[in-house]
Protein backbone atom coordinates (compact mmCIF):
# COMPACT_ATOMS: atom_id res chain seq x y z
CA UNK A 1 0.00 0.00 0.00
CA UNK A 2 1.30 3.48 -0.96
CA UNK A 3 0.23 6.81 -1.23
CA UNK A 4 -0.07 8.73 -4.89
CA UNK A 5 3.48 10.93 -5.46
CA UNK A 6 1.56 13.62 -6.00
CA UNK A 7 -0.06 13.46 -2.58
CA UNK A 8 3.38 12.98 -0.85
CA UNK A 9 4.87 15.96 -2.46
CA UNK A 10 2.25 17.90 -1.50
CA UNK A 11 2.56 17.03 1.95
CA UNK A 12 6.10 17.19 2.45
CA UNK A 13 5.96 20.80 0.72
CA UNK A 14 3.56 21.54 3.28
CA UNK A 15 5.84 20.21 6.06
CA UNK A 16 9.24 22.45 4.83
CA UNK A 17 6.81 25.45 4.50
CA UNK A 18 5.35 25.09 7.60
CA UNK A 19 8.23 24.42 10.13
CA UNK A 20 9.90 28.00 9.05
CA UNK A 21 9.24 29.53 12.81
CA UNK A 22 6.80 31.88 11.95
CA UNK A 23 3.36 32.55 13.73
CA UNK A 24 0.73 30.15 11.75
CA UNK A 25 -3.01 29.96 11.62
CA UNK A 26 -3.57 26.86 14.23
CA UNK A 27 -6.36 25.22 11.73
CA UNK A 28 -3.71 24.81 9.13
CA UNK A 29 -1.32 22.75 11.34
CA UNK A 30 -4.64 20.86 12.49
CA UNK A 31 -5.36 19.95 9.03
CA UNK A 32 -1.42 19.09 8.31
CA UNK A 33 -1.48 17.10 11.29
CA UNK A 34 -4.34 15.29 10.40
CA UNK A 35 -2.98 14.64 6.58
CA UNK A 36 0.22 13.40 8.34
CA UNK A 37 -1.84 10.93 10.28
CA UNK A 38 -3.33 9.84 6.84
CA UNK A 39 0.17 9.10 5.84
CA UNK A 40 1.59 7.31 8.89
CA UNK A 41 -0.68 4.31 8.12
CA UNK A 42 1.39 3.82 5.26
CA UNK A 43 4.76 5.06 6.17
CA UNK A 44 6.30 2.54 9.32
CA UNK A 45 7.72 5.20 12.11
CA UNK A 46 5.88 8.59 11.25
CA UNK A 47 3.21 8.45 14.29
CA UNK A 48 5.75 9.09 16.49
CA UNK A 49 7.22 12.36 15.13
CA UNK A 50 3.56 13.64 15.28
CA UNK A 51 3.69 14.12 19.29
CA UNK A 52 4.73 17.55 19.06
CA UNK A 53 1.74 18.73 16.41
CA UNK A 54 -0.85 17.30 19.09
CA UNK A 55 1.14 18.67 22.26
CA UNK A 56 1.06 22.27 19.97
CA UNK A 57 -2.70 22.34 18.75
CA UNK A 58 -4.12 20.83 22.44
CA UNK A 59 -1.94 23.97 24.18
CA UNK A 60 -3.17 26.18 21.64
CA UNK A 61 -6.72 25.27 22.04
CA UNK A 62 -6.35 25.78 25.92
CA UNK A 63 -5.00 29.21 25.22
CA UNK A 64 -7.66 29.45 22.69
CA UNK A 65 -5.13 31.05 20.21
CA UNK A 66 -5.81 30.90 16.51
CA UNK A 67 -2.31 32.34 15.86
CA UNK A 68 0.83 30.63 17.33
CA UNK A 69 4.52 30.13 16.47
CA UNK A 70 5.42 26.69 16.49
CA UNK A 71 8.12 25.37 18.81
CA UNK A 72 11.26 24.44 17.58
CA UNK A 73 10.78 20.74 18.49
CA UNK A 74 7.46 20.52 16.12
CA UNK A 75 9.54 22.46 13.44
CA UNK A 76 12.42 19.93 13.60
CA UNK A 77 9.51 17.01 13.44
CA UNK A 78 8.01 18.52 10.78
CA UNK A 79 10.75 18.98 8.69
CA UNK A 80 12.03 14.91 9.25
CA UNK A 81 8.47 14.12 8.56
CA UNK A 82 8.87 15.49 4.84
CA UNK A 83 12.35 13.30 4.35
CA UNK A 84 10.56 10.08 5.52
CA UNK A 85 7.85 10.74 3.60
CA UNK A 86 9.40 11.18 0.51
CA UNK A 87 11.93 7.77 1.25
CA UNK A 88 9.32 5.34 2.70
CA UNK A 89 6.24 6.21 0.68
CA UNK A 90 4.76 2.53 0.89
CA UNK A 91 6.96 0.62 3.41
CA UNK A 92 4.96 -0.43 5.97
CA UNK A 93 3.03 -3.40 6.26
CA UNK A 94 -0.58 -2.99 6.55
CA UNK A 95 -1.65 -6.31 8.92
CA UNK A 96 -4.68 -8.69 7.81
CA UNK A 97 -6.28 -8.59 10.97
CA UNK A 98 -8.14 -11.77 11.81
CA UNK A 99 -10.89 -11.49 14.60
CA UNK A 100 -9.29 -13.10 17.85
CA UNK A 101 -11.21 -15.67 19.84
CA UNK A 102 -10.72 -16.49 23.30
CA UNK A 103 -11.23 -19.54 25.02
CA UNK A 104 -10.06 -21.06 27.88
CA UNK A 105 -7.51 -23.74 27.62
CA UNK A 106 -6.54 -25.03 30.94
CA UNK A 107 -5.27 -29.06 31.75
CA UNK A 108 -3.93 -29.69 34.79
CA UNK A 109 -2.42 -33.22 37.15
CA UNK A 110 -2.52 -33.98 40.36
CA UNK A 111 0.48 -36.51 41.78
CA UNK A 112 -0.34 -39.56 43.19
CA UNK A 113 -0.28 -39.04 46.75
CA UNK A 114 -3.22 -36.04 46.40
CA UNK A 115 -6.41 -37.80 47.45
CA UNK A 116 -8.36 -37.48 44.24
CA UNK A 117 -4.90 -37.99 41.94
CA UNK A 118 -5.44 -37.71 38.35
CA UNK A 119 -6.05 -35.29 35.11
CA UNK A 120 -7.98 -33.01 33.63
CA UNK A 121 -8.96 -30.44 30.87
CA UNK A 122 -10.63 -27.55 29.72
CA UNK A 123 -11.00 -25.88 26.64
CA UNK A 124 -14.45 -23.46 25.89
CA UNK A 125 -17.13 -25.31 27.40
CA UNK A 126 -15.34 -28.87 26.52
CA UNK A 127 -13.83 -31.27 29.36
CA UNK A 128 -12.75 -34.16 30.67
CA UNK A 129 -11.50 -35.44 34.26
CA UNK A 130 -10.09 -38.78 34.93
CA UNK A 131 -8.50 -40.80 37.82
CA UNK A 132 -4.73 -42.39 37.95
CA UNK A 133 -6.52 -45.90 38.84
CA UNK A 134 -8.73 -45.58 35.39
CA UNK A 135 -5.76 -44.76 33.79
CA UNK A 136 -3.58 -47.36 34.59
CA UNK A 137 -6.37 -49.76 33.34
CA UNK A 138 -5.92 -48.70 29.64
CA UNK A 139 -4.00 -50.83 27.48
CA UNK A 140 -0.14 -49.79 27.49
CA UNK A 141 1.42 -47.67 25.14
CA UNK A 142 4.89 -46.17 24.50
CA UNK A 143 3.83 -42.55 25.92
CA UNK A 144 1.86 -44.11 28.08
CA UNK A 145 2.28 -42.92 32.30
CA UNK A 146 3.38 -45.35 34.70
CA UNK A 147 5.24 -47.94 32.70
CA UNK A 148 7.82 -47.13 34.94
CA UNK A 149 9.24 -44.85 37.35
CA UNK A 150 10.16 -42.09 35.69
CA UNK A 151 6.87 -41.82 33.98
CA UNK A 152 4.82 -41.64 37.19
CA UNK A 153 6.84 -38.65 38.54
CA UNK A 154 4.80 -35.48 38.20
CA UNK A 155 6.34 -34.02 35.60
CA UNK A 156 5.51 -36.37 33.16
CA UNK A 157 2.21 -36.60 34.08
CA UNK A 158 2.07 -32.70 33.63
CA UNK A 159 3.35 -32.96 30.37
CA UNK A 160 0.98 -36.42 29.46
CA UNK A 161 -1.99 -34.14 30.29
CA UNK A 162 -1.15 -31.44 28.01
CA UNK A 163 -0.15 -34.24 25.31
CA UNK A 164 -3.97 -35.76 26.14
CA UNK A 165 -5.68 -32.78 25.74
CA UNK A 166 -3.99 -31.64 22.46
CA UNK A 167 -5.05 -35.24 20.92
CA UNK A 168 -8.55 -34.57 22.00
CA UNK A 169 -8.89 -30.54 21.61
CA UNK A 170 -5.79 -30.57 18.69
CA UNK A 171 -8.14 -29.91 15.78
CA UNK A 172 -9.93 -27.06 17.73
CA UNK A 173 -6.54 -25.20 18.23
CA UNK A 174 -5.51 -25.82 14.93
CA UNK A 175 -4.08 -22.38 13.57
CA UNK A 176 -4.45 -20.59 16.88
CA UNK A 177 -1.95 -18.79 18.74
CA UNK A 178 -1.50 -20.29 22.63
CA UNK A 179 0.05 -18.84 25.66
CA UNK A 180 1.31 -21.52 28.32
CA UNK A 181 1.62 -20.96 31.73
CA UNK A 182 3.08 -24.07 34.03
CA UNK A 183 3.16 -24.50 37.60
CA UNK A 184 5.77 -27.06 37.62
CA UNK A 185 9.37 -26.15 37.27
CA UNK A 186 10.58 -29.41 35.88
CA UNK A 187 8.46 -29.27 32.59
CA UNK A 188 9.20 -25.85 31.53
CA UNK A 189 12.88 -26.99 31.00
Amino acid sequence: MSIEESRVQKVASACREMAVLKPLRVKEVERLVGQLMFCARVVYGAKMFLRSGYDFIGRASRMRRFYDTLPRDLSRDLMWLAKVLEEYNGQAVVLNRRPVVRDFFAVDAAGEEAVDGGMGGFFGGRWFAVKWEEVRQWRVQPFSPFRDVASSHINYLELFVIFRALKKWGHLLRGCRDCGNCNVQGVRH
